[in-house]
């Protein structure tokens, strides 16, 4: 079934109301054409323009024309939404299947590090296969020891703070990987006497989703014609996108600081200022001298710029 909006004001006052909004942002003709029953008086009056209802001629047959496009449009628009929301459903009741039990919630982490360095983990949260970005979270994890030290705690703090605040538990929990992943998962899942059940995602040699596997190891294959494999390739490219998202912000700041730090003249406070005022290092390398200034004083406001673009 279709989700749709109600409109709660009459069609043709919404249409009016579109064409004087259009024409806020856009050059005015010195004629508009319009269908019958438009309120013609209303938008002459708010439009300082000539506003014609044609009745035969080239002219009516280009306002039918427009007519017959846009209900082709909005037909068109209507099917690729149902279409999405049929192949949504059924890659839902696919993986339902597999797993023999009803999915609705579903939670997948990422976990990001350089060389062990910001070693960070973003969690995305999918309802019946739609993006609730409400529940996303990031993580900062410890020091880096191995993927599957960081799987153990990232799942470990999450579902223990659900544990602590009487939420609900996700229907089901994907790991990017396959059985050290998974085994890491379980260990912390079991600790904590949680039901739900636990999928790795299994790469072929592109790097590309090529099967599911179960806590049993074993592996359930994808075709890439299946609602389901794009399903999961979507939450797969979710959080990493979100993950990777989050480890550049950390780097940046770390790198920004470190920076600021060398500079004479910059302290915690004018550090401060500059971050809150710039938000990032791309941001402040980019920031002019009579930028700066506005910040911190004309000597100072050199030297930084000096110093985050010496090949100047």
């Amino acid at each position: 079934t279709l989700s749709i909006t109600p409109i709660y004001e009459e069609v043709q006052d919404a249409f009016t109301s579109f064409i004087v909004q259009y024409y806020q942002t856009n050059t005015k003709s010195k004629e508009i054409l319009v269908p019958k029953e438009t309120n013609v008086e209303a938008l002459e009056e708010a439009l300082d323009v000539k506003v014609r209802i044609p009745e035969r001629g080239e002219k009516k047959k280009l306002v039918d024309l427009v007519i017959k496009n846009a209900k082709e449009a909005h037909d068109q628009k209507f099917q690729l939404i149902y279409k999405k929301d049929q192949e949504l459903a059924m890659a839902m009741q696919h993986l339902s299947r597999i797993l023999k039990t009803p999915i609705h919630t579903i939670e997948i982490f990422d976990n990001s590090h350089i060389q062990g360095a910001f070693n960070v983990s973003g969690l995305v949260v999918f309802e019946d296969g739609k993006p609730n970005k409400s529940q996303y979270r990031h993580y900062q994890l410890d020091e880096y020891r191995s993927d599957t030290d960081s799987m153990k705690e990232v799942v470990y703090r999450r579902y223990f703070r659900l544990l602590k605040e009487k939420k609900p538990m996700p229907d089901l929990l994907v790991v990017d990987g396959g059985k050290g992943q998974i085994h890491a998962a379980q260990e912390i899942r079991d600790s904590l006497h949680l039901p739900f059940p636990i999928v790795g995602l299994v790469k072929d040699e592109k790097h590309s989703t090529r099967a599911l596997m179960l806590e049993n190891l074993e592996e359930v294959p994808l075709s890439k014609e299946d609602p389901l494999f794009f399903l999961l390739t979507r939450m797969q490219d979710e959080v990493h996108r979100f993950a990777i998202e989050y480890h550049r912000k950390l780097r940046d700041k770390s790198m920004t600081k470190s920076i600021l730090d060398e500079i004479p003249g910059i302290g915690p406070a004018r550090k401060k200022e500059l971050l809150k005022t710039f938000k990032s290092m791309k941001r402040l390398k980019s920031a002019s001298i009579e930028e700066l200034e506005q910040v911190v004083p004309k000597e100072i406001a050199k030297r930084v710029h000096a110093s985050l673009n010496p090949a100047e």
